[in-house]
């Protein structure tokens, strides 16, 4: 299938790309600072390779300018088959001894868990600590919550979807970590009353796999149980990785954000034959501003990250990709959502 790429009008916001020079972007300037910023990065531990070293700096790069707050890792934290111990080698190989610039230092990294870590022993990764002790991932799904200047507000909930979806086929049956029985039922329980609860001005859900994708995952949509709660309860966007791309979808007042470009490229791309469509037959009409059927606004072909500044009223986010150009860079604004939208 062709590739679909959007035009530089179709960015809602977009800009040009070059390199390291789009962290110096005059829109978001030291002068629209933000009260709070956070990185996002998937799909990344393969030893540096693969673009994952460069995807490194540039985050670094990033985390100084924004001063970021935390990086989530959207998952897939060590290819192909997780970490088998927290004494495990490639906690050095993928982790420590790459993400080493500077600005990666201070911020606590947030991580979730994806299919390819349940190759491997998942509470080793729950138990790690490390030299730094930046990664903080406390539990198989948890939740931070994050307060800035002005009254800005932002609770994170951070979830594992394996238990939606399942253990991927051979050789993963016979390898690795078992799904918990009734982890789907006591995560759910668990997401709702937290959800309920907050009280923040905005709410982000991080997990893996996708509810929507044109990556090459791309599909029917996936774990409509929980696209349900997220949408009962008001969260502003569901950040995911599981794609090795990076792309925006919307649809009737939900955002979705692909953040899987940490490493190896998978791009392939699976959406529907007219623009802004995400599947095949169901895109009629795809004009702005149409909403009845999912929608992307952009598709990245490429490693990077999303960077998400935090303000009182709004959220922006930047989708990165390394190697820069028009088709590279991708910004979007959001804002609060309110409790109690329809199913999609």
């Amino acid at each position: 299938m062709t590739l679909i790429r959007p035009t530089r009008r179709e960015f809602i916001a977009g800009a040009s790309f070059a390199g390291a020079s789009a962290f110096a972007h005059p829109a978001l300037s030291q002068t629209n600072e933000p009260s709070a910023n956070f990185l996002v990065v998937g799909d990344w531990g393969r030893k540096g390779r693969d673009f994952q070293r460069h995807v490194a700096d540039r985050m670094g790069e990033k985390a100084v300018l924004r001063r970021s707050n935390f990086i989530a890792s959207t998952a897939d934290n060590f290819y192909t088959f997780g970490v088998s111990s927290v004494r495990d080698r490639q906690w050095r190989t993928s982790f420590e001894d790459i993400y080493t610039h500077d600005g990666l230092q201070s911020p606590p990294w947030y991580p979730v868990l994806g299919n390819h870590d349940y190759g491997g022993n998942v509470d080793a990764q729950v138990r790690y600590g490390g030299p730094s002790s930046r990664w903080q991932m406390h539990d198989r799904y948890y939740k931070e919550s994050i307060s800035g200047r002005g009254g800005a507000s932002a609770d994170l909930f951070f979830i594992d979807t394996v238990a939606w979806i399942g253990r991927e086929a051979l050789p993963f049956y016979f390898l690795g970590t078992d799904i918990e029985e009734g982890n789907q039922r006591d995560q759910t329980a668990w997401l709702v009353r937290e959800l309920e609860r907050s009280t923040a001005r905005f709410k982000f859900v991080f997990g893996h796999h996708g509810i929507h994708s044109i990556g090459p995952h791309g599909g029917e949509m996936q774990m409509a149980q929980l696209d349900n709660v997220l949408r009962r309860f008001g969260v502003t966007a569901y950040i995911h990785g599981h794609d090795h791309c990076l792309f925006h979808i919307s649809h009737r007042g939900m955002d979705y954000i692909c953040s899987g470009g940490g490493s190896a490229i998978l791009a392939t791309y699976t959406g529907g034959p007219q623009r802004h469509c995400v599947y095949t037959g169901f895109c009629n009409q795809t004009e702005e501003g149409n909403d009845l059927f999912p929608r992307w606004h952009a598709f990245i072909r490429d490693a990077g990250f999303a960077s998400f500044d935090i303000h009182p009223d709004q959220v922006e986010f930047e989708l990165l990709g390394l190697h820069g150009g028009r088709d590279g860079y991708h910004r979007a604004t959001l804002y609060p959502r309110r409790a109690g939208l329809e199913p999609a």
